[in-house]
């Protein structure tokens, strides 16, 4: 059951790294409220892949938790650029 979570957090971390990092970087240079959304999406797929584990079970609170935090500081960063 937890390999099966893991696998789903793989997939959900590489879209992160590969869609909305990516996505983000590219809106700063252009749009920052497009990166903003990025970022919150970051937030989204990270808090459901913490979700897809069974309760007390996660091998990632801690990795999820720095995300969370990173998250809020990044879309604070991009609003003064708004």
């Amino acid at each position: 059951m937890l390999k099966r979570a893991l696998d789903e957090c793989k997939l959900r971390y590489e879209t992160i790294v590969n869609v909305d990092v990516h996505t983000a970087i590219i809106a700063i240079k252009g749009n920052p409220k497009f990166g903003e959304d990025a970022i919150v999406d970051v937030g989204v797929e990270a808090s459901i892949c913490q979700g897809g584990f069974p309760k007390g079970q996660s091998l990632l609170t801690g990795l999820t938790q720095r995300m969370d935090k990173t998250c809020d500081v990044t879309r604070a960063i991009i609003r003064m650029l708004l």
